[in-house]
């Protein structure tokens, strides 16, 4: 522990071990490493660890733990939040470069700093003349990126300020006028969507409009979105036929047929709605047979931590962490990191006492057809010493759990295979099968709350991005209104031209 850090009163664990500097680089001034740490009377943990250039070290590439954030970590309760680390580290790893371009630390950096931090992430330390005089040479960043990293670097200065004392990097201050006018419109909306409006405006929400932080980030409209499209359906009947499919003589059996463990992924996004990364934290028995619906599949979608676990050998078990832990010497994919990470929305859970929600097919035919592919499935499922329903299948991994990563390769190439544009742009990314059920849903004339409830939202105005009409819909709506109708101004301007 450096001199700076015994300053700050920090008695931390210890860095037993470093992963190495090719984990996580962020540029030539820190690295970002998944460490193994050791600390008094608690268990070796992991830990995304930010190590920084030693500035009194004669070896020019010795590189030091920064204490204050692997503290925070820990005090935090962060330990097995590997992804949120990782970013945590990046964020205050950008602050601390800024700062040591301009000859400051956290300890002394001026009132000013954090703010002129944020314009430079927005507009880019170049100068209109070519000029960087921190010599970072950071590009323009968008709004929504440094509000992210605005947001963690708060969170940490907040700690830092409760835990050494001295004023925050990003203290309080009495809200303006207009400001309160704005939060009340935000706490209005909220309120409008929430399941129990009536206690919206807790205590703590009125008393929020009466003050803001000292640096804001450059305020973005949150209602507005860009257009996402959507899988198109006869594109998704080509990506079955010829992306998903393999060539093979007559009379061959479906798992010969057809790539099942992929084109089963994409009829769970397609026809359920489900995020890509939801999808990889089904287990095999999350899938059953409706009792209601023979012939039908019955999915569900548990809480990769807290659902309910199955009730396998040794149980009962607490929960599906305790479950992976104890049963199978892992842990949940949502704590994680690397290729074997999947993260986890917050998703609305319907069934509260076992922390689940229920896949919706629409239509309910996609139910019969994931059944019958699943049964295919799980009969050639190679052997595997986890419980995830989806495994790899290649030589060297077989069996090993199937990655978000490897799955957006073989998506790519599917979509190729079927002769079509590949790319978010054209909506053949794996995000645009969800989006086409819900566009599909809203074009049913599905009731708004029951869409909400498919689509595992929260908020009824999350689904909007799903279920806005398409440019060319609408474009193609109004042409043929237009047909309908004359404008007069139009015509008399278009023949004065």
């Amino acid at each position: 522990m450096s001199a700076s850090d015994a300053q700050l009163g920090l008695h931390p664990a210890s860095v037993a071990g470093r992963g190495s500097p090719t984990d996580e680089r962020a540029d030539d001034a820190h690295v970002c490493a998944l460490t193994t740490v050791a600390a008094a009377s608690r268990r070796n943990e992991r830990f995304y660890v930010l190590y920084r250039h030693s500035a009194h070290d004669d070896a020019s590439e010795a590189v030091a733990p920064f204490v204050p954030l692997l503290q925070f970590f820990i005090d935090r309760g962060m330990a097995n939040r590997l992804q949120r680390q990782r970013t945590h580290a990046r964020s205050l790893a950008l602050l601390l470069d800024y700062l040591a371009a301009r000859g400051d630390s956290v300890a002394t950096a001026p009132a000013d700093a954090l703010q002129h931090f944020v314009d430079d992430l927005v507009a880019g330390t170049t100068n209109d003349f070519g000029r960087d005089p921190t010599g970072l040479r950071w590009p323009p960043r968008s709004t929504a990126v440094v509000e992210a990293h605005l947001a963690r670097i708060t969170a940490f200065a907040d700690w830092l300020s409760e835990r050494v004392g001295g004023r925050s990097l990003n203290p309080w201050r009495t809200a303006r006028p207009e400001e309160r006018i704005l939060q009340l419109r935000r706490f209005d909306r909220r309120a409008a969507g929430a399941l129990l409006a009536h206690a919206s405006y807790r205590a703590h929400e009125r008393g929020a409009v009466e003050r803001m932080r000292s640096v804001l980030a450059p305020r973005r409209d949150h209602r507005a979105f860009e257009e996402l499209r959507a899988f198109d359906e006869k594109a998704f009947e080509r990506l079955i036929e010829h992306g998903w499919s393999r060539r093979v003589p007559d009379g061959a059996s479906l798992a010969q047929r057809f790539r099942l463990r992929d084109l089963m992924l994409s009829v769970l996004m397609h026809g359920g709605g489900l995020r890509v990364s939801e999808a990889f934290h089904l287990f095999v028995g999350d899938v059953i047979e409706d009792p209601d619906q023979p012939g039908t599949a019955l999915v569900h979608l548990f809480h990769p931590e807290c659902g309910q676990a199955p009730d396998d050998r040794g149980g009962p078990w607490r929960d599906r962490a305790h479950y992976l832990r104890d049963r199978w010497g892992l842990r949940p994919r949502t704590l994680e990191a690397g290729a074997l990470q999947a993260g986890w929305k917050n998703l609305a859970l319907t069934d509260t006492r076992r922390k689940a929600s229920r896949v919706y097919f629409f239509p309910t035919h996609w139910a019969e057809l994931f059944w019958t592919l699943y049964r295919a499935y799980v009969r050639h499922r190679p052997d595997a010493d986890h419980p995830w329903l989806f495994v790899s299948e290649r030589s060297i991994e077989r069996g090993r759990p199937y990655t978000i990563a490897a799955f957006e390769q073989a998506h790519a190439r599917a979509v190729q295979r079927a002769g079509l544009s590949h790319g978010k742009r054209h909506g053949t990314s794996p995000h645009g099968h969800r989006h086409a059920y819900g566009l599909r849903l809203a074009n049913a004339g599905i009731d708004r709350r029951v869409v909400q409830r498919a689509l595992h939202h929260r908020s009824p105005w999350s689904q909007d991005v799903y279920t806005a009409a398409q440019a060319r819909e609408v474009a193609a709506i109004l042409d043929a209104a237009s047909q309908r109708m004359t404008d007069p101004a139009a015509f008399r301007i278009a023949e004065s031209l």
